[in-house]
């Protein structure tokens, strides 16, 4: 992914990460190398995000492949998928993934927030996914296992309905 670094002392040892929307930049996250830091770990414009998506032109593959959405910008670098940049699902995400024909498939992590974003995926009657035994999320699943083994993973869990809501509850 074309990352970018900057000579801007308020931007020290931090990664640029660009968003892009029909291929131009609309949005930048700067991330901390070290979260050991004690600074803020995401540094971004004031600009509000729930009119944001990683990855947005993502959403339009003509593929038949399922369109997957995760909270985290690293998470979707890993499988090609879909960022929020959050848990918060806004009407301009929802208005986005409708629009497109793919299935929508939502990687939640093991978390309180990825809870809560499973349920509202659920009720919107999108499909749920999570990666199993104790990995909780994309990015500690490519690290601990690899990029593979999270694919197939992902991909085998897809569910919605009771099951899905049985799992979250869990």
């Amino acid at each position: 992914y074309p990352f970018h670094l900057s000579l801007d002392p308020d931007f020290e040892n931090r990664i640029i990460i660009p968003y892009y929307r029909n291929s131009k930049l609309v949005y930048w996250q700067g991330r901390l190398f070290d979260d050991t830091e004690k600074k803020k770990r995401y540094v971004n414009p004031s600009v509000d995000k729930a009119g944001i998506l990683f990855n947005y032109d993502t959403v339009f593959d003509y593929t038949e492949k399922p369109l997957i959405i995760t909270e985290g910008v690293f998470d979707a670098i890993a499988i090609n998928g879909v960022a929020i940049a959050g848990s918060d699902l806004s009407q301009f995400h929802i208005a986005t993934f409708n629009k497109s024909r793919r299935d929508k498939v939502f990687v939640i992590d093991k978390d309180i927030k990825g809870y809560k974003l499973g349920k509202k995926a659920l009720e919107l009657g999108y499909n749920i996914t999570w990666l199993d035994g104790t990995i909780t999320d994309i990015n500690d699943g490519v690290i601990k296992m690899g990029k593979l083994w999270t694919v197939q993973n992902i991909l085998q869990n897809i569910s919605t309905g009771l099951y899905a809501k049985l799992w979250l509850e869990n």
